[in-house]
């Protein structure tokens, strides 16, 4: 999920962006791709790749959302 007029920063490996072309542009999105990233980024994909850390995500319903 991006601002209007955000950017989507794709860094080292991975799958497909799928979203049509008219969301993009109507959107204004910018794509960032780097292959490495920092030392740092570089240092977390090595240890990803090795299994040495575990990746968590967590999806919450928009709705549970509020603002102040």
């Amino acid at each position: 999920m991006l601002r209007r007029a955000g950017d989507y920063h794709a860094v080292g490996y991975g799958e497909n962006i799928g979203m049509p072309a008219i969301d993009v542009i109507s959107s204004e999105i910018n794509f960032i791709g780097n292959l490495v990233g920092s030392y740092t980024d570089l240092c977390e994909l090595v240890l990803a790749a090795q299994g040495r850390v575990r990746l968590h995500t967590a999806a919450y319903p928009l709705d549970r959302f509020r603002t102040p």
